[in-house]
This record gives C-alpha cells, structure tokens and sequence, in this order.
C-alpha cells in the first residue's frame, strides 16, 4: 500500500496536527464545565444567569479548527449537559441551549472553512504567480546576456560596406589638395559613427615623419601632438597600434589607439589617436574597423595627392592592391571581375556596366594586348556567391544575358593568391577616348 502524500501547504496560520487538535477540542467542551462546577456547582452551565458561557468553547473550536471541530466540540458539551440532568438535576432538559450549542459551534467552523479555502486560494495564485515570476527573471536574464553579447557584436562589427561607402561619400578630397582640409572633422565623425570612437584628435605627418599638431578633435582631447609608445609604434610600422601593445610597452597616457591613415604604398599621411571608446567596442572587431578605415582613408589622401591627370588604371591598380591587402591581412573577401567585350556594340555595353556599377566597386575600361575592349569591376567585400548575384542582377539591368555582349572571368581575391596575376590586365595601354572610371555616375 502507497504512503499518502503530504497534505500540500496553503498558507495562512499554522494549525496544529490531528491529535492535537481533537484534544484542544476536548479541551475546550470541558473546561468551561469544570469551571461552571466550581463557581457555580448548583448551575455549572450558566443557564440562569442570562448568558450560557460554556457556548464560548464550540465557538473557539470551530473559529480555530472549521465545523467538524466546532460540531464535535458542541456535541460533547451537549453530552455534559445530558450527563447533568441525568444525575439528579431538578428541571427539564434545556433543549433551545443544547441546540444553541451546536448551531454555534458549526456556523464558526463554516466561517473558519470558508476563510481557509480563501487563504488557500490566494495561497495557490501567488505561489503560481511566484514561479511565473522565477520563469520571467530567468528569461530575463538570459535576454539580457544575450542583447549584451548582441550589442557588443553590433558595435564591434558595424557593417564593413556601410562604413567604407560614408568614407567615399563624405571624405571627398580636391586633386592636389595638400593636407585633409575640412575633411578632418568628417573623418573624426565617421570615426565616431561607425566605431563607437568618443574622443580622438587627427594630426598630420610632415615631410620628415613629425606629427603636428591635431587639425580636428573628437571630444575634450588636447591639441598638441602626443609623446606615447603607441604613437611611436603606429607611425614606425605603418599600422594600427592599440592597448594591449605587445612591443609598445606601458602606455604614457590615455591612449587606446593610434591608427596612420596609411595608403597601399605604406606612406603615413595622418595619425588619429583614439583616447576613448565605448566600453563594450574596444574589441578585436571594432580595432579592426579601424585598421580598414584608415587604410582606405589613406589610400583617399593619397589618391587627392596624385593630381588630376592620375589616370583610371593607376587608381584602379591602388584599389586592387588594398583589396588584395584586405583580404590577406584581415580576411576580407573580394572579387575581381574580368568581362571580355564582343566588338559588336562593346562601347554601349561598356557604358552600361560602368554606369550600373555598385558605389564602392571601382572600375576600369581597358583593351587587351590584341586590342579587344574589357571591363574590369572590382566587388570590395564580396565573396564568389555574391559576384553571381550581381552578375545575375546585370542580366536583369541590362534586359538581356551578359553572355551574349560579354564574356564574364571571375576570381576571387584572397590573402594567399599572386598579386601579379591580378595586375596583369592592367598592364595594356588604356583607350584614350575611354573616361577614368571615377569620373562614371555608380548606383549604390
């Protein structure tokens, strides 16, 4: 046979076991008879003297323990009574207060019973209203670790293409500009929108390598040019310098960073120093935003420095070594295009395809070693899938298969192919009646 289960617990006071309840109850039906006896031996039960007093113990039974306790309490004050009359008492047995007894005693209990079930009731809805609870504080923490983890991959890893494409649109440099200019501040800007910097200066390197003083700051940062080990490493090797150094050693002042905006010939143009970043950026992810952004910033001072007559292969060929640096050194993909044109309506379809071009894909036209008419498109941070979906989205654009205009070569760049493969078809003499390709409108 099972063992019963233990009665669960609904809350309110305590009550006492089985045992010691039924002597309680016993307890309060004879005491007062007792008590009655030894005031008043002739009248114990108090029926002359207006009130019955004995009635107190049903009512506190059943107040204390629910109607079956009040009942059995009345019955045995009851009994006491019958047991009076029968030994001798002159007069007849007060039935109304025999009654009355009990009446009491099972309407207190009822209310003892109806409180009980309340209480335990209540008990019922706030213990599931605490597991509820306990559930949602669990949920919620998890939630919360995990938009922790969400936001810091959000401010680590802000979309690479968006950022590089506000670097082309907003840092526009005139040819032959010496220095940044007033694209200083717009680079700080940038710098804050897409890497969750809050305060940096930018300062410029003179002809012997000095940093000068800072053209424009980002936040309460002092002007004049910083003496730190991060400073000293960023501009001797070319590359982003950041706390932890391994060879810069400890840091003088408040620098996080410093990142040379460095073109692709790995001449320093500008050094930005990062005094402060958002707690939850200063990641691998976000000092490698920063190393991107400022190698495409310097290959943009670079590209100004070279004049107007720089031609569209020279700029082409700068934008194809950074791709190739890109993905050697940080994993970017990128994929390099090659069409080969069919003489038969080549320049309509090369004006095509430069015009319908992504913003942040350069191109270039050129002719072959056998004079035939190519297209070269770079597609920055694009893998081999990606490079189909455009080719497809071409076919759509142009409202005809690229295969019967073009003959389409496609490879993607990677950290470990030959560099000089890439440039070879950059090697013939371009067209001279064909635009540079940065001059061609691109639609993003």
């Amino acid at each position: 046979m099972s063992a019963a289960l233990p009665e669960p617990d609904l809350g309110g006071p305590p009550r006492p076991a089985g045992t010691l309840a039924w002597g309680e109850t016993a307890v309060l039906a004879l005491a007062p008879v007792l008590v009655g006896l030894w005031l008043r031996p002739g009248d114990p039960f108090f029926l002359g003297g207006g009130f019955s007093w004995p009635v107190l113990g049903p009512v506190l039974s059943g107040l204390r323990y629910g109607s079956l306790h009040g009942l059995a309490c009345a019955l045995l004050l009851d009994l006491s009574l019958l047991l009076f009359f029968r030994e001798g008492h002159a007069g007849a047995l007060p039935l109304a207060t025999a009654a009355g007894f009990a009446l009491c005693g099972a309407l207190c209990g009822e209310f003892c019973d109806g409180w009980t079930r309340r209480v335990g009731a209540a008990s019922l809805r706030a213990e599931q209203a605490r597991a509820r609870l306990d559930e949602f504080s669990r949920t919620f923490q998890v939630l919360r670790a995990s938009h922790e983890k969400l936001e810091r991959r959000a401010l680590g890893a802000t979309s690479l293409r968006e950022a590089l494409l506000a670097v082309r649109r907003a840092v526009v440099l005139d040819p032959g500009a010496n220095g940044l200019g007033r694209a200083a501040e717009r680079i700080l800007a940038l710098l804050a929108e897409h890497a969750a910097v809050h305060a940096a200066s930018l300062h410029p390197i003179d002809r012997q390598g000095r940093l000068l003083p800072a053209v424009a700051t980002l936040g309460d940062v002092p002007v004049a040019p910083p003496d730190d080990p991060l400073v000293r490493e960023a501009l001797a090797q070319g590359k982003l310098a950041a706390l932890p150094g391994p060879d810069a050693g400890p840091s003088s002042g408040p620098i996080l960073a410093a990142l040379p905006l460095t073109d692709i010939a790995g001449t320093v143009h500008a050094l930005v120093v990062v005094r402060d970043l958002h707690f939850l950026a200063f990641n691998d992810d976000t000092l490698a935003l920063l190393a991107v952004i400022g190698g495409h910033l310097g290959d943009i001072v670079a590209a100004a420095g070279g004049g107007p007559d720089d031609p569209a292969p020279a700029a082409f060929e700068r934008k194809l070594r950074r791709a190739a640096e890109d993905a050697r050194r940080f994993g970017l993909p990128s994929t390099l295009i090659t069409l080969a044109l069919r003489p038969l309506g080549a320049d309509a379809l090369a004006g095509r395809l430069l015009e319908e071009r992504r913003g942040l894909d350069p191109a270039v036209r050129l002719r072959d070693a056998e004079g035939r008419p190519l297209v070269l498109i770079l597609l920055q941070l694009t893998d081999a899938r990606g490079a189909g979906g455009y080719l497809s989205r071409l076919d759509r654009l142009l409202g005809m298969s690229l295969s019967e205009g073009a003959t389409a070569s496609v490879r993607v760049i990677s950290g470990t192919g030959s560099l000089d493969d890439l440039l070879a078809p950059l090697q013939p003499t371009p067209t001279s009646d064909a635009p540079p390709a940065a001059a061609l409108p691109a639609r993003c």
